[in-house]
């Protein structure tokens, strides 16, 4: 019975263990080319807030009209689906500063 126990025990926690950056592809904050990142930018609009980057997220606009806007803070689950015109701010939960601008 320990032994099953034992087992179960061990294979849960490697399923959630996080997996390596050379598994499966390259690891989620790897940084993007010049212009990659200024095409992916331009699809939302998140090239003309990125001077949003360091300041607090009160002065976040509001969504202009149609606009698909996510402001989510570093570490929150979001969806996985990939969306080149919805913009994304991520800030710092704890100093409410705005970290990143980006499209997806």
């Amino acid at each position: 019975m320990r032994t099953v126990l034992g087992l179960s025990l061990a294979v849960a926690m490697a399923a959630c263990a996080p997996a390596s950056p050379g598994a499966g592809g390259a690891p989620l904050d790897a940084p993007q080319s010049a212009p990659e990142a200024a095409a992916t930018n331009a699809s939302c609009g998140a090239g003309s807030l990125q001077a949003l980057v360091g300041r607090d997220r009160a002065e976040v606009p509001p969504p202009g009209s149609g606009q698909v806007r996510r402001v989510h803070a570093r570490g929150d689950m979001l969806t996985m689906d990939y969306s080149p015109t919805r913009l994304n701010i991520e800030y710092d939960v704890v100093t409410g500063r705005v970290l990143r601008v980006y499209c997806g």
